[in-house]
């Protein structure tokens, strides 16, 4: 056996693992969430291709506060739930954003900000550092300049790897491995041909993590798949498609360092080709949730995939985790039959034990 299969690791998850999977068997959480992601804004200085988070700006008004979001975290936190996800909108343009985080560092959270990345100048970059954010994670959807200022917008590729380059200063001249850094590429139809391209790309900037997700056709509505959107990958790219997914792989497998980079298994990255090809069944992968993530909208509801509930300016968190409501909703996902590869949809330590496994055979 080699020295990098981390046995304690494995088995320090599969008793978690099992609780999770009774939960889901008998529509009951046993355990605490993995993650409490919050929603903190819809405000956003992009236009994404695959996003429509520009439907929700009406709702800006009813956003919660600060003070309202700081009593969802101490909450959270006395439910079990170790783990913070912060996103929007574009989180870095919502004005309490860093006294957020620093609550969350405060109370013990192990905290990650997910933001398009074109705000990281010198000087939110040094209230990065300030408010020690654990973990800062990027959209980057293309490996060049082109591919990836079609999806997002004029220049952002050039100012998303600028901001990048002034991360990893920082980082050097502070002698700091923390934040780190990783990125998520969606895969669509723009940008398929630069999926493998991204590995290269990733070690040159230093990232620690790099995933990739198949697209939504509305990020605000996760069930919806339509062949004629256009972001969806046509019948005719499958073939680029196979060779992209298979050249991923490949990389993967071909050293220690590719591995521990692309955080997807390759369970995960063949399930990514049926995805597309209208392949994949419900029950491929069992879908987690309403069990693995808690869910706080910009607006202090609950959100389990599409389906909103309760109120957290009237209730607890555990009020609303625990309601009838929230258990209605789950019985209704536990027999949805649309295919799903969203990352809400599974829990990230089965695929690390997933990883850890595969180890052994590099």
């Amino acid at each position: 056996m080699k020295n990098n299969f981390d046995v304690l690791k494995i088995v320090s998850v599969l008793g978690r693992n099992y609780l999770f999977y009774f939960s889901r068997l008998f529509n009951y959480p046993l355990v605490a969430p993995d993650t409490l992601q919050l929603n903190i804004n819809f405000n956003c200085n992009l236009n994404c291709v695959m996003c429509h988070m520009d439907k929700k700006k009406k709702l800006v008004k009813k956003e919660l506060g600060l003070e309202e979001l700081k009593k969802v975290v101490f909450e959270g936190k006395e439910m079990g739930i170790k783990n913070v996800l912060i996103l929007g909108g574009e989180p870095f343009l919502w004005k309490d954003s860093f006294k957020l985080i620093e609550f969350c560092n405060k109370e013990g959270m192990d905290t990650t900000v997910i933001t398009n990345g074109t705000l990281l100048n010198k000087s939110l970059l040094g209230k990065i550092f300030s408010s020690r954010l654990p973990h800062l994670h990027l959209s980057l959807d293309g490996a060049t300049s082109k591919t990836h200022n079609a999806i997002r917008g004029k220049n952002v590729f050039e100012k998303v790897m600028k901001n990048i380059t002034l991360l990893s200063e920082y980082k050097k001249n502070t002698d700091s491995s923390f934040p780190t850094l990783g990125i998520t590429f969606t895969i669509m139809k723009h940008n398929l041909r630069e999926v493998p391209l991204m590995i290269d790309l990733a070690k040159e900037m230093k990232v620690n993590s790099l995933n990739f997700q198949p697209v939504v056709v509305d990020n605000t509505e996760p069930r919806l798949r339509s062949v004629n959107s256009s972001v969806w990958i046509d019948k005719k790219d499958f073939s680029n498609l196979d060779s992209s997914i298979e050249k991923l792989v490949a990389l993967k497998k071909k050293s220690k360092e590719n591995y521990d980079l692309i955080e997807n298994t390759f369970s995960n990255l063949k399930l990514i080709k049926k995805y597309f090809k209208g392949q994949i069944k419900a029950n491929s992968r069992p879908c987690y949730a309403g069990f693995n993530r808690l869910h706080v909208t910009q607006i202090g509801t609950g959100y389990l995939c599409d389906l909103s509930f309760g109120d957290i300016r009237k209730q607890s968190l555990k009020e609303i985790w625990f309601s009838q409501q929230a258990g209605e909703m789950r019985k209704k996902i536990k027999n949805c039959k649309t295919p799903c590869m969203q990352f809400c949809a599974y829990r990230p330590d089965f695929d690390a034990v997933e990883n850890e496994i595969g180890k052994i055979f590099l």
